[in-house]
């Protein structure tokens, strides 16, 4: 009989079940794949040739997933992850230049109602689930340091001006 340690040590060191890579070509795939990774997507809105969902991040920050180049939500061929910042309007031009020359994962940029927005595309079909959950996280770091850096230099609605003596 074999020893229960011998045996445990056998355990921790076989591989984990394989994981189907990420399929980003199909919508309604890679939106079971998001719901397995626990990110709890909507439903995917099929839009001629993009499919969008929402998605809720751990600190209740909400990103958009676009997936680009589908026919009717299939043959899908890249990922784009979008976010806005609701607090931080017409942020002048050569903040937003700056701050792309800041950040070399997200493109920053205003959206058509004038809010700061942020996005990363990406090639996701075929990656590891941890691949994706990486730049997912990565993305959101991101975010984080273009939030701080626009409250700090006080673009964003909610900061007051600073009290006159």
């Amino acid at each position: 009989m074999a020893h229960p340690m011998i045996l445990a040590l056998a355990l921790l060191g076989a591989p984990a079940p394989s994981e189907a890579p990420i399929d980003a070509s199909d919508s309604g795939i890679f939106e079971q794949q998001l719901r397995d990774m626990g990110y709890a997507p909507g439903k995917f809105e099929i839009n001629g040739e993009t499919a969008t969902t929402r998605i809720q991040l751990d600190r209740g920050d909400t990103l958009s997933i676009i997936l680009g180049g589908c026919t009717a939500g299939s043959r899908c061929s890249y990922v784009v992850l979008v976010g806005a910042f609701d607090d931080v309007e017409k942020p002048p031009a050569d903040w937003v230049a700056r701050m792309n020359v800041d950040h070399d994962l997200i493109k920053v940029w205003v959206n058509d109602m004038g809010l700061l927005t942020y996005s990363a595309g990406g090639v996701m079909t075929g990656a590891s689930r941890a691949t994706l959950r990486n730049w997912i996280d990565l993305v959101e770091q991101s975010s984080r340091h273009l939030a701080w850096q626009a409250k700090t230099d006080r673009l964003t609605t909610t900061v007051k001006p600073p009290l006159k003596r």
